[in-house]
């Protein structure tokens, strides 16, 4: 993945979740100043750093996430100060995980030293994308079981249909 020719080109990225902590900065320069300085300590060439200022880390679909994922072309990883701050989910982290693979992207968690740039790093990526697999696994039986039971009660399944036959939204 990476080319031993240069030094590893990065893209790094900042969240915070609320606007709050947005306005107050703070965390996000602390993100921030911990890229730079790692970036420093590594010999890395830092190409941008890229910022969702209140945004939820339950779902990838951030503007500056999806901003980080197509300057992809340009960079060898994505990097992050905590591995929260890109995805809090297991599920999240695989999906990126296999994307920066298929696009030669290596991600890195610095709180963890989590690297999948490196040989050890891309070992410890597999074994958690497996867990994240055995999750989703774990989520679909458990949806499709409490699916049958609710069948067999007779229970209406899914959004309720409105008198002029649409799916009301609740709104």
């Amino acid at each position: 993945m990476r080319n031993a020719s240069h030094p590893l080109r990065v893209i790094g990225y900042v969240r915070c979740s609320t606007a709050e902590q947005a306005a107050s900065g703070y965390g996000l320069t602390s993100q921030e100043d911990m890229l730079r300085a790692a970036a420093d300590r590594n010999g890395w060439e830092l190409i941008k750093i890229v910022c969702d200022e209140g945004a939820s880390g339950k779902h990838l679909d951030r503007p500056g996430l999806r901003e980080a994922l197509a300057l992809a072309p340009h960079a060898d990883a994505i990097a992050v100060a905590k591995l929260d701050r890109l995805t809090r989910s297991l599920v999240g982290l695989s999906d990126l995980m296999e994307w920066g693979q298929r696009n030669g992207l290596a991600l890195i968690a610095l709180d963890l030293g989590l690297d999948t740039s490196t040989d050890a790093g891309r070992l410890v990526a597999r074994i958690m994308a497996s867990v994240g697999e055995w999750e989703r696994e774990r989520i679909s039986e458990r949806t499709r079981s409490a699916a049958s039971v609710r069948r067999s009660e007779g229970k209406q399944m899914g959004r309720p249909v409105s008198e002029h036959g649409k799916s009301w939204g609740g709104w």
